[in-house]
């Protein structure tokens, strides 16, 4: 591209979007190391070179205006003048030894602490949640291992201690004291709330459900283990808690009856729902034959669910005498509950407990938006139309026609859940810590994306293909408008989605990201429309053409650690038995990410009646090989680039950003 044609794109711009461009580019931006949780950190530092002294606040409300998020400095430096190369670009070297000589600096990248309250309470919560400290109220989110999952645990707990957020502003306002400044208190007084009952819509992955699940839709549980409870804490105060949860989350009494081959949900009352069961094995006096009853006990309660009747919720209490500690469950049905609202839920129970144990009574937060205030924004986006301009990008998200190399030929479609087997990869700290802290500053992405970047090239390689849909898993909450707040509703609100993704033929690894990322930030307001056309919008062709079904499943849950809070109570997980044997699945390979007390965790997913385990395991270290690789490649490259997403004004392709950007 020439540079006549360079400088016309530039006049196409908007005044924000140039200047964006030039602030960025020539004015003052270098980045700085910082520290960080585990290793120094960089941090973007803006040199200034004014005749004035500046209102430092009113620069940083000016540029949030103009600025992406990501490219907001965390610190301000004035200088004399700022030192520039014979071609008159910034001679950074220079630059950064007249920090050295005296320049004077503004909002420093040290850890600047809270001033107010609210900014008090806030990094109280940020360093329990994040789970390191100490953390500046300028520390951006994101950037020090953050994501949308923790961003609803955090909004969560600030509503027990008296400050409201919203999902919306953790985007919009990434540091603490961005976030003090729009947030609002509120009273944490107990307060009277009205119960939810009678009917309300499915969401679009509950139809999914009923859609795939035919056999044995009752018996689809998720199961944790609420581990190290202490023996005096009796029966009757768990049943307690139980009673308490149904009561303050509604879609736990959810009920759903099958009517002329359509399923509708319908929200009952707390008096009509069980959700304690209490057995005594203290006649059993060996561990292992009492592990084992607890096992068929689980099985037995999990065979009984009964849809229409709800109860879809469950505390057991096993009293174990004197052979072992006292053991509870919670079982809940994937129906009524996904991976944040089991957040909300472990955080209500800790808080339970410890009312229980300072003779308080039991009281949660304040309730955000309800199913049926949910439903009806949903159906907002399709009545208002928001949603039907997306048709035209999801109907081309197809699968593609070549298939994906099997160790077995079947005609089987549809494959039971008895012949699902797992194999977890465990990614080491370091390289967890360098994939959440560092690689993503090379090219302004989040940990997702970088982790589809390694998968895409694992698949092409070894299934010989240069694309393929693969069917993504987001929390489904993350709305835009503001307009509707379920970041403390329990619910499975999950957003499910196919998009096609194309492996560029380069080895440059830096190309590739920046194509994945260019990929996956084009899928519209964040996935959720696909599922609104397909289920919730009465259009027969559209859910025709809409019938995509990935081959490929895949699903990052962000971070985890096994402790919530400094208690002893912690949560685990079943793996197995949760599920009925004849459960349907209609996709050959998921894959499950999740970063568990520092390391990720890398779970496979797959169907017996396809692979062998050996060639599982070889791709399951192929993807580590490229993940690793690709790590490397982000923390040892000096240097990255911007791409188009990230000036989504400016109608800039790559090729034009690239060539922008040398010429500036």
């Amino acid at each position: 591209m020439t540079e006549e044609k360079l400088k016309y794109k530039i006049e196409q711009l908007s005044i924000s979007e140039r200047k964006l461009l030039a602030i960025k580019i020539k004015d003052f931006v270098v980045k700085e190391a910082n520290r960080s949780k585990l290793n120094k950190q960089k941090k973007i530092v803006a040199y200034l070179e004014t005749e004035n002294s500046l209102d430092i606040d009113g620069l940083k409300a000016h540029l949030k205006n103009r600025l992406p998020d990501y490219m907001m400095p965390s610190a301000f430096m004035e200088v004399e003048k700022i030192p520039l190369l014979p071609n008159g670009k910034v001679d950074k070297r220079e630059l950064l030894k007249t920090k050295i000589n005296g320049a004077k600096e503004k909002n420093t990248v040290s850890v600047e602490e809270p001033v107010t309250e609210i900014e008090e309470k806030l990094v109280k919560i940020w360093e329990e949640v994040l789970d390191f400290s100490p953390i500046s109220i300028h520390d951006n989110f994101f950037e020090i291992g953050g994501d949308s999952i923790l961003s609803i645990q955090i909004i969560s707990k600030a509503r027990k201690v008296g400050i409201e957020l919203k999902a919306n502003q953790f985007f919009e306002n990434q540091t603490i004291a961005e976030l003090s400044l729009f947030s609002k208190e509120t009273n944490i007084e107990t307060v009277i709330e009205s119960i939810i009952t009678g009917e309300v819509p499915l969401t679009p992955i509950q139809h999914w459900f009923f859609d795939t699940h035919k056999m044995m839709p009752h018996f689809w549980n998720q199961i944790a283990e609420v581990k190290n409870i202490s023996n005096d804490i009796s029966s009757k105060n768990i049943e307690s808690i139980a009673s308490k949860l149904i009561y303050h989350h509604d879609a736990l009494r959810s009920s759903f009856i099958k009517h002329e081959n359509i399923w509708k949900a319908f929200i009952l009352n707390p008096e009509s729902i069980s959700p304690f069961n209490e057995f005594s094995l203290e006649f059993i006096s060996n561990k292992d034959a009492q592990d084992a009853e607890i096992k068929d006990k689980i099985a037995s309660v999990q065979q009984s669910i009964n849809l229409e009747e709800g109860s879809l919720f469950k505390f057991i209490y096993f009293n174990c005498g004197k052979t072992q500690k006292n053991k509870v469950y919670i079982i809940a049905h994937h129906l009524v509950i996904d991976f944040v609202s089991w957040n909300i839920i472990f955080n209500d129970v800790q808080s339970a407990l410890k009312q229980i144990a300072n003779n308080q009574s039991i009281t949660f937060g304040k309730k955000t938006d309800s199913l049926k205030q949910w439903g009806s924004y949903l159906k907002s986006l399709i009545d208002s139309g928001k949603v039907l301009n997306e048709l035209p990008f999801w109907s081309i998200q197809k699968n593609d026609s070549k298939k994906f190399p099997v160790d077995f030929k079947t005609n089987i479609k549809v494959y039971n859940e008895s012949s699902i087997r797992n194999h977890t990869n465990i990614i080491d700290a370091e390289s967890t810590t360098e994939l959440l802290l560092k690689a993503n500053k090379l090219y302004n992405t989040k940990t997702e994306d970088l982790l589809i970047t390694a998968l895409l090239n694992t698949i092409c390689e070894w299934a010989n293909i240069e694309h393929f849909s693969l069917g993504l898993e987001k929390q489904g909450r993350a709305v835009d408008d503001g307009t509707v707040d379920i970041s403390n509703s329990v619910g499975w609100f999950t957003a499910y989605y196919p998009v096609m993704l194309s492996n560029i033929e380069t080895d440059d690894i830096g190309e590739k990201i920046k194509s994945v990322k260019e990929q996956l930030h084009a899928v519209p307001n964040n996935g959720m429309g696909y599922g609104i056309l397909k289920y919730l919008w009465n259009k027969s062709d559209v859910i025709t053409d809409l019938d995509i079904n990935p081959k490929v499943v895949f699903n990052y849950l962000g971070s985890v650690n096994d402790f919530f809070d400094n208690s002893k109570i912690d949560f685990e997980f079943l793996s197995h038995g949760t599920r009925s044997p004849l459960s349907e699945r209609t996709y050959q390979i998921e894959i499950n990410t999740l970063v568990k007390n520092g390391k990720l965790h890398i779970n496979w997913s797959y169907t017996k009646d396809l692979y062998t385990q050996d060639n599982i395991f070889i791709l399951a270290n192929a993807y580590e090989a490229n993940l690793k690789a690709l790590i490397a490649y982000c923390n040892i490259k000096e240097s990255g680039s911007y791409t188009p997403s990230d000036f989504p004004e400016s109608g800039l392709n790559q090729e034009d950003l690239d060539n922008l950007m040398e010429l500036l």
